[in-house]
C-alpha cells in the first residue's frame, strides 16, 4: 500500500510508459494515412465515440469500485504460535495465482525497481522455525494449508491446558471462541485470495477500453483538420492523453482487485503481522522486540 502523499508523476508515466507509446503509435499512423495516403474514410463521427466513451467510463468505474470493496473485505506458547499463524497466513495471502497481475511487465518492473516483498524472497520454512517447536515445525510443514494447521495446534493446546487444570471451563470456551474467529477471518481472506473477480466483467472492460483507444483519434481527425495545414499533428499528442487516462484507470482497477498479490497497491499485510507480533511481545515483557515494518519509496507491504 502506497502511504505517501502520492504517487510521484514520473513513477506514473513509467508504470503507463508502454501504454503511453502505443497509444502514441495508433494515432499518429492514423493521421499520416488520413493526410499523406488520402484515406478520408478513416474519419468517424465525433458523437458514437462520446457515446462510446461514456459507457467505458461507467463500466470502468464499476470495476474500481467493486476493486476497492475486494480490498477492504484484507500465554507464551500460545502467542508464539499465534505469530506463527500469522506468518504462515501472510505467506498463503502471498502465493501467486494465474489471473493476478504483479507479474505483468508494467507491474514486474515497478516491483523491482521500488520494493521488495519478504514472502517473495524468504521461504516460508524458516520463518515459522522462529516461533514453532521442531515437532510442530515438522507437522505443519507437511500440511497444505499451514495457517489452519497452526489454529489446531492451538486448539489442542488450549483442550490439554484445560484438561490440566490450567484454565476452567469458562476460559476454554472463550478461547475457542477466539479461535473460532480467527478461522472465520482466515477464511474470509482465503475467499478474496482464492475467488478472482469475475474473468466476464474483467475481460468485457479490457476489450472495451482498448476499443474505445482505438477509436478516439479516428474521431477526432476531421475535428483537427479544421485547425488546417500541419496542425492536424496535434491530434497525436491530445488522443494520447484521453487514452492514457482510460488505460491508466483501467490498469489501476486491475491492480487493484488482488488485494494480496503484493504489489504496490496491497493491503500491508506484512507489517500489520509485525505491529501485532511487537505489542503482544511488548505485552509478555519480551526485550528482543523486532523492529516494525517501514515502508520502502513510500510503499508498505
Amino acid at each position: 500500500m502506497h502511504v505517501g502523499h502520492h504517487y510521484p508523476f514520473g513513477q506514473v508515466l513509467r508504470w503507463t510508459r508502454r501504454d503511453i507509446a502505443r497509444h502514441t503509435l495508433v494515432a499518429a499512423l492514423f493521421v499520416a494515412c488520413y493526410t499523406w495516403l488520402g484515406w478520408r474514410w478513416l474519419a468517424v463521427p465525433w458523437l458514437p465515440i462520446a457515446l462510446l466513451g461514456t459507457a467505458v467510463a461507467f463500466v470502468v468505474s464499476f470495476k474500481n469500485n467493486a476493486s476497492y470493496d475486494r480490498l477492504w473485505e484484507a500465554r507464551r506458547t500460545l502467542c508464539h504460535r499465534h505469530f506463527a499463524w500469522l506468518t504462515a497466513l501472510r505467506y498463503q495471502l502471498r502465493e501467486p495465482r494465474p489471473w493476478e497481475s504483479v507479474a505483468q511487465p508494467h507491474n514486474a518492473e515497478y516491483k523491482q525497481r521500488w520494493f521488495r516483498v519478504d514472502e517473495h524472497e524468504r521461504p516460508v520454512a524458516p520463518a515459522l522455525a522462529a516461533y514453532l517447536a521442531p515437532d510442530e515445525h515438522m507437522r505443519v510443514m507437511a500440511s497444505a494449508n499451514k495457517a489452519t494447521r497452526i489454529l489446531a495446534l492451538q486448539s489442542d493446546h488450549l483442550a490439554t491446558l484445560r484438561r490440566a487444570g490450567w484454565i476452567e471451563d469458562f476460559r476454554h470456551m472463550e478461547l475457542q471462541r477466539v479461535l473460532g474467529e480467527l478461522f472465520a477471518q482466515q477464511g474470509a481472506s482465503e475467499r478474496i485470495k482464492n475467488f478472482l473477480y469475475p474473468r466476464q466483467y474483467a475481460t468485457l472492460n479490457l476489450w472495451f477500453v482498448h476499443i474505445f483507444v482505438v477509436l478516439i483519434p479516428l474521431g477526432m481527425l476531421q475535428e483537427f483538420e479544421k485547425l488546417g495545414g500541419a496542425l492536424i499533428w496535434l491530434l497525436v499528442p491530445f488522443s494520447t492523453l484521453a487514452a492514457w487516462i482510460f488505460t491508466t484507470m483501467e490498469k489501476i482497477g486491475e491492480s487493484t482487485e488482488s488485494p494480496f498479490e503484493g504489489s504496490a497497491n496491497d493491503v500491508p499485510i506484512t507489517a500489520m503481522s509485525r505491529t501485532i507480533e511487537i505489542d503482544l511481545r511488548q505485552m509478555l515483557g519480551d526485550t528482543d522486540v523486532p523492529p516494525a515494518i517501514g515502508a520502502q519509496n513510500d510503499i508498505l507491504l
